[in-house]
């Protein structure tokens, strides 16, 4: 109520900063230029305004994933230039967690001012499944801290060390040690493009059958590997395929798993895009605000949905309800969302 902006303009605003990445002094300039007096200070009011409206959505989303089998957890760093009780230079954090498996796309962002496994925690608190994740100390942690939580390593990340080794120069025999494990890890993954369709008890099936007696070679040939220098590439790929060997099998336990954290990297990577354009955040309520944002456009691109034509949709109708007195959402999940109906367009 009272605002200048009507939903498709709001929805603009957001769409060009959350998917185009296009920081706010550029959409002011732009704006100016087609004679609509837009400066900095109202597009950031309006983007934690939004990022407000759209709570009760994300919440969902939350709910949601909570009652999944699968969730993917990643994070990265993010400067905020006027937080409360910390300096503009400390580092503070967005996480991301992700569905797998059969479960409908979702993805939630959630900005924290440290990298605490406090904040997964309680962000999990609740989820009784598998919680897929890079070698972060603190996913492990956590893992270790809740019982209901099966923590799954991310086989790309063990490949990456061993192909880092490769890039190198430090294994130019074909038959060396680093092609040997790189070539073992693509086998596990032909078998896992080749299920890619299968429902998840026929890919359990296959796993325990193919992939299982491949994981059994690499466990040996990690156990027989003495002398590596560990702080050579070597012997960090092989040290990190040690430290992580109880989650990287651990992804044949279940046919809804998958074999790496790809969900959760792809992700991540949007809001990372934007960071490199628009640098920081002004302060930890825009930080909030960009996380809501980024859940709703990067949940509605996951089920196929266009972004700005969904934002302009949502916030008419949140807009138009009363949430706080028990209002229906779930028709406004993305994939409950028919836009093609004149209705909603």
């Amino acid at each position: 109520p009272g605002a200048q902006g009507g939903p498709s303009l709001l929805a603009a605003v957001v769409a060009s900063k959350y998917v185009e990445a296009l920081p706010l002094y550029r959409m002011a300039a732009f704006y100016q230029r087609h004679g609509l007096e837009l400066d900095r200070q109202t597009l950031g009011r309006w983007a934690v305004r939004a990022g407000e409206l759209v709570q009760p959505l994300v919440d969902r989303f939350h709910a949601l994933l909570l009652a999944g089998r699968v969730i993917h957890a990643d994070e990265s760093r993010l400067q905020v230039l006027n937080e409360a009780g910390r300096s503009a230079k400390q580092k503070s954090t967005m996480w991301v967690y992700a569905s797998g498996g059969t479960d409908p796309p979702i993805r939630v962002y959630q900005y924290q001012s440290n990298t605490s496994s406090e904040h997964p925690r309680r962000f999990l608190d609740g989820f009784a499944g598998y919680l897929q994740s890079d070698g972060f100390s603190g996913y492990e942690a956590l893992a270790r801290a809740q019982p209901q939580l099966t923590g799954v390593g991310c086989w790309a990340h063990a490949r990456r060390k061993f192909v880092d080794v490769q890039k190198a120069g430090a294994d130019n025999n074909g038959d060396g040690e680093a092609a040997w494990f790189v070539d073992r890890i693509g086998e596990l993954y032909t078998i896992e493009r080749d299920c890619t369709d299968a429902d998840p008890d026929e890919r359990y099936q296959r796993r325990q059958a193919e992939a299982a007696p491949i994981l059994k070679a690499i466990g040996e040939r990690l156990s027989q590997l003495n002398g590596v220098p560990p702080k050579s590439l070597l012997g960090k790929a092989v040290n990190y395929a040690r430290r992580q060997w109880p989650s990287l099998v651990r992804y044949i336990e279940s046919g809804h798993t998958a074999i790496d954290n790809n969900t959760a990297e792809r992700a991540i990577k949007p809001f990372v895009i934007g960071r490199k354009n628009w640098l920081f955040a002004n302060s930890a309520n825009g930080a909030h605000a960009s996380a809501a944002l980024y859940s709703v456009v990067e949940t509605a691109k996951a089920n196929g949905v266009e972004p700005y034509a969904y934002l302009a949709h949502v916030f008419h109708e949140l807009a138009n309800r009363d949430i706080e007195a028990g209002a229906p959402i779930d028709d406004l999940l993305p994939w409950n969302t028919d836009l093609s109906d004149p209705a909603a367009a």
